[in-house]
């Protein structure tokens, strides 16, 4: 999270943390609403709270 929140000269840039932080929210929010509506297509409803942790991508 700490290299996250520094730019690329290695000062802290909170404004750019920020605007990443709500993408990843709104991917979340989006990946959930994709996961209920695969559930009901097949007669299921999701009942309790869907946890997600980020995979790290290997560079």
């Amino acid at each position: 999270m700490d290299n996250e929140l520094r730019n690329t000269s290695g000062c802290i840039d909170k404004t750019a943390y920020d605007a990443l932080k709500n993408i990843r929210r709104e991917e979340r929010k989006c990946l959930i609403n994709l996961l209920k509506l695969t559930a009901e297509k097949h007669g299921y409803r999701i009942t309790g709270r869907i946890y997600l942790s980020e995979i790290e991508a290997i560079n």
